[in-house]
């Protein structure tokens, strides 16, 4: 009887082995990532230029702050309209990056939207546009940025705004949700 519990015992320790050995080689389920789409209006444009005009100085500098601080992020996509200004803005991003910018016209914010609801979950795009169109790509996209002026714009002496917006991977039925930062003024 005894060298029967033994056998009994040394089969179900042999089980559990193969059993814990195969757990450990499975690989765990590694939950989806969330999208994120970082926005910001263009840099400080030059006070000449007509409807178009490029960079002032101090906007080429924020233009480079903003690269160093997104290059690390490797956005998947880079977006500006098809003003000076906010291709001025994410150049020197899409330099570091070897991410080409895709110019979608400013009047075509759908474009944009369907963009970002695209993205695969894990991706980060990174979008440049106005005072008037970055709250509205945020509204659109189930967010809803503060301190706006009374047009529920981005107020006209306002660079410094950075958006980033966390969409929940696709499969998920979660929120968006909106964290706003300020860069060095």
């Amino acid at each position: 009887m005894m060298l029967w519990s033994r056998a009994v015992c040394f089969l179900v320790c042999a089980c559990a082995l193969v059993w814990l050995a195969a757990a450990q080689g499975a690989p765990a389920e590694v939950p989806p990532k969330p999208r994120s789409v970082i926005l910001l209006r263009h840099a400080e444009k030059a006070s000449e230029g007509g409807q178009d005009p490029q960079l002032s100085e101090r906007g080429r500098d924020r233009a480079a702050e903003v690269a160093r601080l997104l290059a690390k992020v490797q956005p998947t996509a880079i977006y500006a309209s098809n003003f000076q200004r906010t291709q001025e803005t994410v150049a020197p991003l899409a330099a570091a990056t070897g991410v080409r910018v895709t110019t979608v016209p400013a009047s075509e914010q759908d474009r944009l939207v369907e963009a970002c609801k695209a993205l695969e979950d894990g991706q980060t795009l990174v979008v440049c546009g106005h005072s008037n169109t970055v709250p509205k790509l945020l509204r659109a996209l189930g967010a809803e940025p503060a301190a706006l002026d009374a047009k529920q714009n981005i107020p006209d002496d306002a660079y410094t705004r950075m958006y980033i917006l966390t969409l929940p991977p696709k499969a998920s039925s979660g929120l968006p949700q909106l964290l706003e930062l300020s860069l060095a003024p």
